[in-house]
């Protein structure tokens, strides 16, 4: 099981971000990244476990970056240490299960805590 570092925010070092429309339309540049195109069955809701929503992976990508984003799809894409863990696991072709849970409450001043994890 992977634990996703952020959603939608370009990735720095050593984290697997998820990316979906709402950041833009492509991901990010990543020379030294490794990114999965993944096709969702339905929206990726907040589900916590053991619930899931699955998607299929259509492809993986490495070192390029500036993948195409689509309103059924999103794109996890993995930097530095992070890139070994999910390019262990991703295969064209495999199911990607994904759940999320609200782990705090949010105020004005601090925004609320989401744990995402990916089962490949």
């Amino acid at each position: 099981m992977l634990t996703i570092d952020k959603i939608n925010q370009p990735s720095i070092a050593d984290n697997l971000v998820l990316f979906t429309l709402q950041f833009g339309t492509l991901t990010p540049p990543a020379e030294d990244g490794f990114e999965v195109v993944v096709q969702m069955t339905r929206p990726a809701l907040i589900i916590p476990l053991p619930a899931y929503v699955s998607g299929l992976i259509l492809e993986v990508r490495l070192t390029q970056g500036h993948t195409p984003l689509f309103f059924d799809q999103f794109v996890l894409s993995a930097r530095g240490s992070a890139v070994q863990a999910l390019a262990d696991h991703a295969q064209p072709g495999s199911e990607i299960r994904i759940s999320q849970e609200v782990n705090s409450t949010c105020s004005s001043r601090i925004p609320f805590g989401l744990d995402l994890e990916i089962s490949l």
